[in-house]
């Protein structure tokens, strides 16, 4: 066991002179050992167009943009570039995270529209922090475009790169004559939630165009948290708007409805009033995503209020005891429907209560031929309840992920008595029961517990390894931060990101200093950049002029996100940055190859011991992510992977070739990550998206399948995608099945 008294820091950063990374002491800087390489790492109605995925297809007027920037003195001034080597240069700035010395910002006013509309979409994927003005000055300039794709990738891009200086364009544009324009502008609205701009979102919920009102109702589901919205100085804060989205809720169309119940649902300051949540819920002929996302938000008000439900009725506020028989009724009726993601999400009511199901509900779904309804019904069975339900399904239930919830729910019935229980799911065979172990000793706190969990930190399993050095931070004392600090020099990365993640939850000290920088100095290879990132972050809370030094390490990094997570820790404290030259970004050796755009879509066929599903890819706004997976997938990279995590109603995610997550690598290589292509459309039931860290460029092999619509991902999250059969495969997928293959169908 490493001991807790840490060595010299100076001796700790002179290791990194004997290679080839000089360190500079006394208030300069030191080269990382980690070099310059890249971190890895719902929807619409069934059978329904969504709204929100408008086309995207090659526009046909051509309308030029007004001038940004001079043309790049490479090339001839005034020349107008083919089509083709235009789209090829964009993929190649894009790539590279650049613009060409302003290259990229001339192209805004070629005259093909689609190379404008490709120029637009490369622009706003560069990284905010790097580019700034320089990038939204020209956005705003495409925002008045004469061609409508361009108009919306601008609007689009705007509002996720975030930067509120650009409200009073959005503003000026809001009048677009163009329905798919006006709902990217209301969504960047959102987004960026500027005071200003809270007026005008709220009177976008009357907009004439379906699409439009929907998005404008999605939209308040992004709004910052800390920005009360003021759209009436007689009725400032989230009321006018709460009575405008629960109005949409009932009278609205489809997509506008379903669209202002997943709102309502997801914001605390809505879903106080949970009537529109219960009128919905109850409301004959209400569709799958009304019933949904209004059972959903019903759960979350009993997690809301909580600390109430065990009170006296007497003391239970008024308005909580007015609605809690009616919440619980209507939570009842839902685990009938027809739709198990809506039973999934009622019996997670009935988890947050705590007080078990009624007798016939109980059988209903304990014998449900979903075993998702079956995992979050045993789990709803309440703590206090003395049947032996848990018992009999965590040995007899012939889903894995039935067996792991009864399991969780037997211990948290009696923590005091069952550690023989965990210590023998602990030695088990699967992999999957040793996870289950380490998830479940939080529950029990003692010393053998602790033991139990420091011997799962070594298992051959990385997933299981992670899981229980995560766990270590509800066991915090010296020990545990000593297994922590020599973790943190552990020479499997992904055991090494988690002892430094699990350090953040400490209250941190010089001592924690050394391992971090051990971290960071021999991070290398896949996972390495995340890694030094991380340890980063987390000495952010170290005080001390050593911490300092540390930070100030990082903007030599060579990868801007680390780079940018150092300047901001350094800022944060209020230290001086030191000036230098930002280091030249080579972008990768290899680019994905350009492809004819008349070709139809390419689809593939995922083959998983559940059945097949087959998915239409997206390159025309994807290009890169749809060759990686195509590439990846010819080469036999995803033959045998597992669905390493399944989340009932929400998603499965696999393709890691080391089981836990962690894993990233794309066709260029095991240490290469994807930049994000976020675009505009709307994550629906069987989206197939691009797992990520913190860093958004940082996309690998990974993949994920959405179990129904998730609009909190859209523009957070590559969307590549779409299922077009084997939708039930896709619900009967559990974690840890395998995908058999992945082959592009002809």
């Amino acid at each position: 066991m490493q001991s807790l008294t840490p060595p010299p820091i100076c001796s700790l950063f002179g290791r990194l002179i004997a290679g080839r990374w000089p360190v500079l002491l006394g208030g300069s800087l030191f080269l990382s050992a980690c070099g310059s390489m890249r971190m890895l790492e719902g929807p619409i109605e069934p059978n329904q167009p969504d709204p929100l995925r408008t086309g995207l297809t090659s526009p046909t007027s051509v309308g030029p943009a007004a001038p940004v920037e001079p043309i790049d003195p490479l090339n001839p001034a005034g020349a107008v570039h083919p089509v083709a080597d235009a789209l090829g240069s964009i993929a190649r700035l894009e790539a590279g995270r650049t613009t060409g010395g302003g290259y990229l910002q001339t192209l805004l006013r070629h005259p093909d529209p689609v190379v404008r509309e490709r120029a637009t979409r490369a622009l706003g994927r560069l990284p905010k922090e790097r580019f700034g003005r320089n990038v939204s000055g020209p956005l705003q300039v495409a925002l008045k475009d004469l061609e409508p794709s361009v108009r919306q990738a601008a609007a689009f891009a705007l509002g996720v790169r975030g930067e509120r200086s650009v409200s009073e364009a959005l503003l000026e544009a809001i009048d677009d004559e163009d329905a798919s324009v006006r709902a990217q502008i209301y969504l960047a609205m959102g987004r960026l939630g500027a005071p200003d701009l809270a007026p005008a979102l709220w009177r976008a919920l009357s907009d004439p165009d379906r699409r439009a009102q929907a998005a404008a109702a999605q939209a308040w589901s992004t709004w910052p948290a800390d920005e009360e919205p003021v759209v009436d100085p007689d009725a400032p804060g989230w009321e006018p708007v709460r009575l405008a989205l629960a109005e949409r809720s009932v009278q609205g169309p489809e997509a506008v409805r379903w669209r202002a119940l997943f709102t309502y649902a997801r914001r605390k300051e809505l879903r106080q009033d949970p009537s529109p949540l219960l009128a919905a819920a109850d409301r004959e002929g209400a569709t799958t995503w009304e019933r949904l996302f209004a059972t959903l938000g019903l759960a979350r008000w009993l997690r809301d209020h909580q600390e109430h439900l065990g009170q006296p009725q007497d003391e239970k506020p008024q308005a909580f005891a007015e609605h809690e028989p009616k919440v619980a009724l209507a939570l009842a009726q839902r685990c009938a429907d027809e739709d198990e993601r809506i039973v999934v999400e009622a019996l997670r009511g009935f988890a947050v209560v705590d007080r078990g199901l009624p007798p016939a509900l109980q059988a209903r779904v304990l014998q449900h031929d979903s075993p998702h309804v079956r995992a979050a019904g045993v789990l709803a069975l309440g703590t206090q309840n003395a049947g032996s339900e848990p018992a009999e399904m965590m040995g007899h239930d012939a889903s894995s992920m039935v067996r792991r919830a009864a399991f969780e729910m037997y211990i948290r019935r009696q923590p005091a008595d069952a550690i023989m229980t965990v210590r023998e799911w602990g030695r088990s065979r699967d992999a999957r029961q040793r996870r289950a172990a380490a998830q479940v000793l939080r529950y029990m706190g003692t010393e053998e517990a602790r033991s139990v969990l420091l011997g799962l930190t070594e298992d051959r399993h990385p997933q299981v390894a992670v899981e229980a050095i995560g766990q270590l931070q509800h066991f915090q004392d010296d020990t545990t931060r000593a297994r922590l600090h020599s973790l943190c020099a552990h020479e499997d990365n992904g055991r090494k990101l988690a002892a430094v993640s699990t350090l953040e939850e400490f209250e941190l000290h010089s001592k924690d200093l050394p391992p971090l920088v051990e971290a960071y100095a021999s991070a290398h290879g896949d996972i390495g950049v995340e890694v030094c990132a991380q340890a980063l972050r987390t000495a952010q809370a170290i005080e001390g002029s050593e911490a300092t030094e540390f930070l100030k390490a990082g903007l030599l990094h060579g990868d801007p996100y680390v780079m940018q997570i150092a300047e901001d820790a350094l800022l944060e404290r209020g230290a001086e940055i030191p000036l230098s030259e930002s280091p030249a970004l080579a972008g990768p050796d290899e680019l994905a190859p350009l492809r004819d755009p008349d070709l139809p879509n390419p689809k593939v066929a995922v083959e998983t011991n559940r059945g097949t599903m087959v998915f239409e890819l997206y390159p025309a706004v994807a290009p890169v992510h749809v060759h990686n997976l195509l590439a990846l997938a010819e080469r036999g990279h995803y033959d045998g992977l597992r669905w390493h995590r399944v989340v009932s109603d929400f998603v499965i995610q696999g393709g890691c070739y080391r089981g836990d997550g962690s894993g990233g690598g794309t066709w260029r290589g095991l240490s290469d990550s994807l930049g994000q292509e976020f675009t505009e459309l709307s994550y629906a039931e069987g989206a197939l998206g691009m797992p990520r860290n913190e860093n958004p460029d940082s996309g690998g092999s990974q993949i994920f399948v959405t179990h129904r619509p998730t609009p909190h991902l859209d523009g957070r999250y590559t969307l590549f995608g779409l299922l077009t059969a084997g939708r039930d495969v896709l619900h009967r997928v559990e974690e840890g099945d395998r995908i058999l293959s992945i082959k592009r169908l002809q």
